[in-house]
């Protein structure tokens, strides 16, 4: 083979291979990443939806926690009947009597910080009116400020009835009913 013919099919060889390579590259223009303000205005109105049917559930969540306060009263009033029972058959109740004082107190701390929640409802900042999204930002801050203090109302309120709870099972353990011992 002369050195023509070898130079030649290396040569188509590189030209191949070049081109398989140029062929893999991507041919579309690539732009860089627009900046937040370019933001897709579809995107913008789908987030702001988000953010208002997330608010409106947050709104039902905070009525729910203060439904709440009504079971406890029903529990106040059910604790102090049982205790008087418990009083008329002559057993020492001074231990119920100061777990439901606690629990009553912790009742009412818990309505004080349900309370706050008013506040940031009316303020509703991030939204207008009538529960549009009006700065993203401020809403999603709202969101999450109500969304802290219906969970920690929440928490308190079964944190209250654990509590009680268990002074009354505890008590129940210590003096068990006679017709139990019986049989």
């Amino acid at each position: 083979m002369s050195k023509a013919v070898v130079w030649f099919k290396k040569s188509a060889v590189l030209a191949l291979v070049l081109a398989l390579g140029l062929a893999a590259l991507p041919l579309a223009p690539v732009y860089a990443a627009g900046n937040a303000q370019d933001e897709d205005p579809q995107v913008a109105r789908w987030q702001a939806r988000r953010l208002e049917w997330i608010w409106s559930r947050q709104q039902r969540l905070y009525e729910r926690a203060g439904n709440l306060f009504n079971f406890a009263d029903k529990v106040v009033e059910k604790s102090q009947i049982l205790i008087d029972k418990v009083r008329e058959k002559g057993l020492d109740v001074t231990s119920l009597e100061e777990a439901l004082a606690v629990y009553e107190q912790s009742i009412a701390d818990a309505r004080t910080l349900y309370d706050s929640g008013q506040a940031v409802i009316a303020a509703h900042a991030g939204f207008d009116a009538d529960g549009k999204v009006t700065d993203p930002a401020q809403a999603r801050e709202t969101i999450d400020a109500l969304r802290e203090i219906t969970r920690d109302t929440r928490d308190a309120v079964h944190e209250a009835n654990r509590a009680l709870r268990q002074a009354f099972k505890e008590f129940r353990q210590a003096n068990p009913p006679e017709n139990a011992s019986q049989s």
